[in-house]
């Protein structure tokens, strides 16, 4: 072996192995038995049912934050009751002081991170690898996410369930209801799932778990979490699911008369299994009910915008691949959208879901005719199968297909992850292997290889991350920044806990953020960061400071512009960044998130800053706004961008709410407003009222420059 790659691999491992020698916890496991009833359970959060009374009931939570491992400061129950059909879960969460339970969030998907919250997670299949999030706050808000072991989450899912919360004297209890139908779990007469509940008690800054409360481990890390045991003769499959829509409205641009808008589709779900779905999509409407967050490019590189249609999010995670970053074998957004352009669906249909140990998912959309672009056939098919707990292997087929032209690509993967690495830490290991394909293209040069090594821990956690992709690797469903390259890029946090001296809960270092990109055909040096943070700090509070230093080289073979008259020409540059980065607790009514930086960029001089801003009137009432500043000085030129955006939401209740969201920049020279009011008659139906305007400010006159109103009707029938 190379004597610097075993160089490498030594110091690898000895900051893996180094801080189990000196930093360690036990976690022990549980269980709870749920209870069977036939009653008739209100759901009000009242918890007066009998089958309360007689259900199991969990007390044995521990902190994660502050005082590790001591018994939570307030008292918290949980008991399990299920039927047939449903799942039902009751929290009492006792509090000393009820006024100041912090209760900020109403609408769906609220953030839940500035909130008292409760939180659960379900492996149905109980196999440690993915699973459900269920998240309610004091409000009787919601939010859920899918979960997997190598990813954070896909919080755009929107599961099937309801909740409904009361708060009194004594603290806030919720009801939560949860149809089996909503989750994929074996269909098994007797099952045992795994499981495990966590209170987050923001106006202490406390959290309590039941289960795997080591500082190590996040919430969702299922190979800590407890069991429910003993589910009998429960039925998830609904015979047919059927969404359809109903659209309607006027469109206007400047200079013309309106647009009727007038559109009927909708989608039917057909369960093959309790675990495995087959849906159609028809006449699909994928209007944006939501404008997406503008993004000023100060770089060579295109931006990354995430997906928000919903039969694109839906699964969605079953179909990540992962390359480097952001980077990704199969991007949705390609599909039916062309330079920001809407193309419309003719037919769409996807299957997915799981077989025993198998993840599965197939998705097949064809495209109309559109201007000059053809019908187009987009396809990708994904299988992930869990060898055991620790292993996975999968692999993905994508294809883009017209009558004129083809793309190809296939790749193959595998992980392993264990939460027992050296008896108590957590370390996950991937790797990945693809390939393209392209009609009358250059079909040599044209893999990509990644291997990636984690330790995420509370005291160290380091990263190694090494991915080579070929100049003609070509993925046209995926998203990819660069080619012809090898990213290696490695990263070591240390973070020693103090708890409490000048109200400091651990501090924070990183010694070594390194990331270098080599052109792959020469293996010369095409750019470098290098990041060192020499001081960072959290505090009891919840507060978080940190200063960074980064240094930077870039070669560029070509000149871009940032401008029509400011450009970096090409030549090989070196510049420095200094910043500095506050982020103040979220349970307050006013928080803040700060960055500020100052320093180089190529051959200017740069001064850069962002900020967010967020205050709670009332529990129905917020307003947040962000302002980010990029200012690049050369000589006697420069450029300079301001980009503004705002937020007001008022919620009725936590099944209505409304937003008004506006956002300029002076590079479009646009106000773009989104008014937006989301009623949810019954849990899985949504009706919206829109209003989108696009406002130039261009002659410092402001002009209306298109508008459209929309109503959008969607319902769930399930048969």
């Amino acid at each position: 072996m190379n004597k610097n790659l075993l160089s490498v691999f030594y110091f690898l491992l000895f900051t893996i192995i180094l801080p189990n020698l000196l930093y360690s916890q036990s976690i022990t496991s549980n269980s709870i038995i749920p209870l069977l009833t036939d009653e008739k359970i209100e759901l009000d959060g009242n918890l007066t049912e009998k089958c309360w009374e007689s259900a199991t009931k969990i007390t044995n939570f521990s902190q994660h934050e502050p005082d590790n491992s001591k018994p939570s400061s307030e008292l918290t129950k949980v008991a399990v009751c299920y039927n047939s059909n449903k799942l039902y879960i009751g929290v009492w969460c006792y509090d000393k002081g009820v006024q100041g339970i912090v209760k900020k969030g109403m609408k769906r998907d609220f953030e839940f991170w500035r909130d008292d919250i409760f939180q659960i997670v379900l492996d149905p299949y109980n196999q440690q690898t993915s699973g459900y999030l269920f998240i309610v706050n004091a409000n009787g808000a919601r939010g859920d996410a899918l979960i997997s072991r190598l990813q954070n989450g896909n919080f755009s899912w929107n599961g099937v369930w309801d909740v409904e919360t009361n708060i009194t004297d004594e603290g806030w209890f919720a009801e939560i209801e949860i149809p089996f139908s909503t989750l994929k779990f074996p269909d098994t007469e007797i099952q045992t799932w795994g499981a495990n509940f966590e209170r987050n008690i923001r106006h202490k800054v406390e959290q309590v778990r039941w289960q795997g409360w080591a500082l190590d481990n996040d919430f969702t890390n299922l190979m800590v979490a407890g069991k429910i045991e003993g589910f009998k003769n429960i039925a998830g499959k609904e015979n047919l699911i059927f969404k359809p829509y109903a659209l309607g409205g006027l469109s206007f641009i400047a200079g013309e008369e309106y647009k009727d808008i007038t559109k009927i589709g909708g989608e039917i779900t057909y369960p093959i299994t309790n675990s495995l779905n087959l849906s159609t999509t028809f006449n699909t409407d994928f209007a944006q009910i939501e404008s997406d967050q503008l993004q000023v490019n100060i770089t060579r590189f295109s931006k990354y915008y995430p997906e928000k249609r919903d039969f694109f999010l839906e699964n969605s995670s079953i179909f990540n691949f992962l390359l480097n970053g952001s980077d990704n074998l199969f991007y949705s957004r390609n599909i039916g959208i062309d330079k920001g352009n809407l193309v419309p669906i003719i037919v769409g249909t996807k299957l997915t879901g799981s077989l025993n140990s198998t993840n599965i998912g197939l998705l097949s959309i064809q495209t109309d005719k559109q201007n000059d672009l053809m019908s187009t056939n987009y396809s990708v098919g994904r299988v992930e199968h869990n060898l055991n707990t620790n292993y996975t292997i999968g692999g993905i087929f994508t294809s883009k297909y017209n009558e004129n032209q083809r793309n190809f690509a296939y790749g193959v993967d595998g992980s392993y992850s264990t939460s027992e690495f050296l008896g108590k830490y957590n370390l996950n290991v991937a790797g990945a292997f693809a390939q393209t394909n392209t009609q009358n293209g250059k079909n040599a040069d044209n893999n990509s290889f990644t291997f990636y090594l984690n330790y995420p821990n509370s005291f160290i956690e380091s990263a190694f991350l090494y991915n080579q992709i070929q100049k003609n690797f070509n993925p046209e469903l995926g998203y990819v920044r660069r080619r012809n390259i090898k990213h290696i890029s490695y990263e070591l946090d240390i973070k020693p806990r103090v708890n409490g001296w000048l109200g400091i809960r651990n501090f924070y270092f990183a010694p070594i953020e390194f990331s270098t990109y080599l052109t792959d055909e020469t293996n010369e040096v095409e750019s470098m960061r290098y990041e060192l943070t020499p001081i960072g700090f959290s505090l009891m509070s919840g507060d978080f400071v940190k200063f960074q230093i980064e240094y930077n080289y870039d070669r560029l073979d070509e000149a871009f512009s940032m401008s029509d008259n400011f450009e970096f020409t090409a030549g090989e540059y070196e510049y420095n960044i200094y910043s500095l980065v506050v982020d103040t607790y979220g349970g307050r009514r006013l928080t803040s998130w700060f960055w500020f930086g100052v320093g180089d960029y190529y051959d200017a001089d740069y001064l850069g800053a962002e900020a967010y801003l967020q205050y709670s009137l009332t529990s129905k009432l917020s307003m947040s706004g962000s302002y980010s500043l990029n200012d690049i000085q050369r000589d006697d030129q420069g450029f300079v961008s301001n980009q503004i955006s705002g937020r007001i939401e008022y919620s009725f209740n936590p099944k209505l709410y409304s937003t008004l969201f506006a956002q300029w920049n002076d590079e479009i020279e646009d106000i773009l407003l989104n008014f937006r009011i989301n009623w949810i008659p019954v849990v899985g139906s949504d009706v919206y009222f829109v209003i989108n305007q696009r406002i130039t400010t261009e002659s410092k006159v402001f002009d209306l420059k298109d508008m459209s109103v929309l109503l959008k009707v969607i319902w769930r029938f399930a048969i």
